[in-house]
């Protein structure tokens, strides 16, 4: 009976603590300013469109080998 009442007690005061978050705990809130032009960069720069050629229709799934697949498996 002591450990439901524990439980009890413990699920109790979780129920009351959730949703406060301590201010240590919260991440800085930066202000960036990225102007149209470098989004647009960032656009071309980083997509991976085409990487594969024109006719690919798996993308990124590209980058699973048979390789890769046999690391994985041995992990």
């Amino acid at each position: 009976m002591k450990n439901v009442t524990g439980c009890v007690l413990g699920l109790a005061l979780a129920a009351l603590t959730v949703g406060r978050v301590s201010p240590q705990a919260t991440a800085p809130v930066r202000s960036h300013s990225i102007s149209p032009a470098e989004y647009e960069r960032w656009k071309k720069e980083l997509s991976n469109w085409g990487r594969w050629g024109k006719d690919d229709q798996i993308g990124a799934l590209n980058l699973i080998t048979p390789a890769k697949r046999k690391q994985a498996a041995s992990t």
